[in-house]
């Protein structure tokens, strides 16, 4: 067992290792540019990390598009930098407990059911922009993914509400 951890590590870091050292994208530059509104706030070395966090989370973590919706690199690149922003000062952990990242084009609505001691309550029709699930999923509705990093005054932000229960 101890091996195979070994093994696993050294091709995780052999991995990020090539992820931190490639230049990112032009157009991964640009998407975080546009979307990530606080990006310009931050000081060069904090935006040269920022970058490179992002890369790694994009790179490691499973985008997954719910109802047909396509996962582009627009939409890669804006949920890992938002992300990156909460581990910015950290030490290297790229959020490695969260599975795949679902994402609906839009605020989906869901069945919510909660334990009431000896009783349940079920809710239909539960409109959500975001949810940490048991297994570490995270799901985000896009509109509101753009919408909580365009406007850093609004004090909400889907992405950094629901990363953070990772941390």
């Amino acid at each position: 067992y101890k091996s195979s951890r070994l093994m696993f590590t050294f091709f995780k870091n052999r991995r990020r290792q090539q992820l931190l050292a490639a230049a990112p994208s032009p157009s991964f530059v640009d998407i975080i540019h546009k979307n990530i509104a606080v990006y310009p706030l931050l000081s060069s070395a904090e935006q040269q990390r920022l970058l490179e966090i992002a890369k790694v989370i994009a790179g490691e973590r499973s985008f997954s598009g719910v109802s047909h919706f396509d996962i582009t690199g627009e939409v890669i690149a804006t949920i890992s930098a938002q992300a990156a922003l909460l581990v910015l000062h950290g030490d290297g952990y790229y959020f490695d407990r969260v599975g795949t990242i679902l994402v609906h084009n839009k605020t989906p609505k869901v069945k919510m059911v909660h334990s009431l001691g000896g009783a349940v309550l079920v809710e239909e029709d539960v409109p959500i922009d975001g949810q940490y699930l048991d297994q570490g999923e995270i799901r985000l509705a896009w509109d509101q993914v753009i919408a909580g990093c365009r406007d850093p005054h609004d004090g909400y932000n889907v992405v950094l509400h629901e990363f953070a229960h990772h941390l």
